[in-house]
């Protein structure tokens, strides 16, 4: 009798713990201490050695932190867990000095924030940092001749389906710090990473089912702006298990219109007319359906952001949706059935050119679509393309691993075209720089003399945004379109409890001229504003605008 009243004792006392409310004390207790277990995680030399369970550390004294009512209670908790890592040794081999260039992304002012941390702690931190001895690190490693983060040792609890509160802040506490220490865009964040981590503490603690601590696992890797940025999830794969109305939807003017129909025979029947605009989904209006998307929705800036809702807006869980349309002056509902999730969206209204690897498109003007030529592709097409005056190069998609033996086509010589900053593996928070890539060949005699015209839009990313950069290298280039999506760098990805996995992009990119491209994308020399009445009447207005720029020259 004894032991069952223990028992019932001692799981109401661990639930009513964990239920004790954050005050601004315990929530800046909690923030410190994630920022002190990242900290000794990647610079103190034993806990770097995978000596500790480290993630084990962090659940053993979450509670205690949680519950610590004044701040000498949680500094208490903090000096044990520094006496348990060990004295370090000090280390004067090499200096901590950095240019501010490779300093961008360093984020330790906390250390010297006592508003929290005692002037003791702090100055034990301090010194961890200044002596930092440089060793290969258990939890990060640099991925063989790429040079972004591998994270090979982090488990991702597989058999957590829904983690518990110590396990969730785990996971939030894990992913701030890759991010404050590898993230190569770190300095581009539009919001202060530090106001982040207290704004998902209380978030991830409140948690109540799988898939709201997959969302929101969604919505703080959508805080770094980075179009890499998705959480992928066996379980929770949406895309491919959601339905859709079978529409395409582009936005103009704040306004979602059906611009094309996925299945001509439903939406006849549903009377759905092209150039219609969607008001509601379900009694939803779109503008807070667009707003709850771009919320988890990972991207680099609002260019690509907008494209890839108006990708997702058609999604939904249902078998039949209703729709409230606005035709002219007229509103009215629509019942629509979805279908399964099966069909690719693509943003380009003339599916012309989709599966054309290459052609004339006049005797002076040659075409390459980027998205279906191959690597065994590139000689036949060149040799059907080099006397032309004009070669169009389409890369409003995603390319095969083309850049090399493209370049050593259509370059004259051998050229830098990307700087790369991969992390100081040594000194966490700081950046490198690696020697610049080069494309195309030394000597070139049979290189392209031609005009080349290269088309972008927000579909053109990541290795399509690598592969532009090197391609503008040519002689001749004008680059023709809307801002690209701006996401560039191998990317890495990172195990998180419930084994979720979270990616960004793991290098830093920069143009020859040390100019950003992450965020900002592929500027066009041409700029293309697709139209309403372009879209409705399937007109590739990219293409329009190369062979306008052809025929007059501007």
């Amino acid at each position: 009798m004894h032991f069952w009243i223990a028992l019932i004792f001692s799981i109401w006392l661990t639930k009513s713990t964990f239920a004790q409310p954050l005050n601004e004390v315990r929530l800046k207790n909690l923030a410190s201490y994630g920022k002190v277990w990242g900290f000794l995680k990647y610079y103190h030399p034993e806990v770097a050695k995978g000596k500790f369970d480290w993630d084990a550390v962090l659940v053993k004294n979450y509670l205690s932190v949680k519950t610590a009512k004044s701040k000498a209670e949680f500094n208490v908790i903090i000096s044990r867990i520094l006496d348990s890592v060990g004295y370090i040794a000090p280390n004067r081999s090499k200096a901590l000095s950095f240019p501010d260039s490779l300093k961008k992304n360093l984020n330790i002012s906390w250390i010297f924030d006592t508003s929290a941390l005692s002037l003791y702690n702090s100055m034990r931190l301090h010194y961890i940092y200044q002596n930092r001895q440089p060793s290969s690190n258990y939890y990060i490693s640099r991925t063989p001749r790429v040079g972004n983060p591998r994270f090979s040792n982090e488990n991702p609890y597989s058999d957590l389906i829904l983690p518990n509160e110590s396990y969730r802040i785990l996971a939030l506490f894990r992913y701030w710090n890759v991010i404050n220490y590898y993230y190569p865009y770190f300095f581009q964040l539009d919001k202060n990473w530090d106001n982040v981590l207290l704004e998902q503490i209380p978030r991830f603690i409140n948690v109540s089912s799988d898939y709201e601590y997959f969302r929101k696992i969604q919505e703080l890797s959508a805080q770094i702006n980075d179009g890499h940025g998705m959480v992928y999830s066996s379980r929770y794969n949406y895309f491919a298990k959601m339905r859709i109305i079978p529409i395409k939807v582009n936005t103009f003017n704040d306004k979602a219109y059906i611009t094309g129909f996925l299945n001509d025979s439903i939406c006849k029947t549903a009377r759905i007319q092209k150039g219609d605009v969607i008001k509601k989904i379900d009694n939803f209006e779109t503008s807070l359906l667009r707003a709850h998307i771009a919320r988890y929705m990972p991207a680099s800036n609002n260019t690509y952001l907008n494209y890839k809702i108006d990708q997702w807006l058609p999604l939904v869980k249902k078998d039949t949706i209703l729709l409230e349309v606005q035709r002219n002056d007229s509103i009215f509902q629509i019942k629509i059935p979805a279908l399964n999730n099966t069909k690719k969206l693509t943003q380009r209204p003339d599916k012309k050119y989709v599966q054309i690897k290459w052609t004339l498109l006049s005797d002076s003007v040659g075409y390459i679509n980027m998205g279906v030529l191959n690597q065994m592709d590139v000689i036949p097409a060149y040799k059907k393309i080099r006397n032309t005056k004009y070669l169009i190069i389409d890369s409003r998609n995603y390319p095969h691993w083309l850049v090399y033996p493209l370049s050593r086509k259509l370059l004259k010589t051998r050229k830098p075209f990307i700087q790369i900053t991969e992390p100081d593996y040594d000194y966490p928070g700081i950046v490198k720089y690696i020697p610049p890539l080069k494309a195309g060949k030394v000597l070139n005699p049979e290189y392209y003399q031609g005009k080349i015209i290269i088309l972008v839009n927000s579909e053109t990313m990541s290795r399509a945004e690598f592969t532009a950069m090197a391609i503008k290298q040519a002689e001749n280039v004008i680059i023709i379109g809307t801002q690209t999506a701006a996401a560039d760098g191998d990317v890495s990805i990172l195990p998180l409890p419930g084994a979720m996995y979270s990616y960004f992009s793991g290098l830093g990119v920069y143009h020859p001229d040390g100019k950003i491209t992450q965020r900002i994308g592929i500027k066009p020399d041409i700029e293309v504003t697709p139209t309403l009445e372009g879209v409705l009447n399937e007109r590739d207005e990219y293409i329009d605008r190369a062979m306008e720029y052809i025929l007059s020259g501007k």
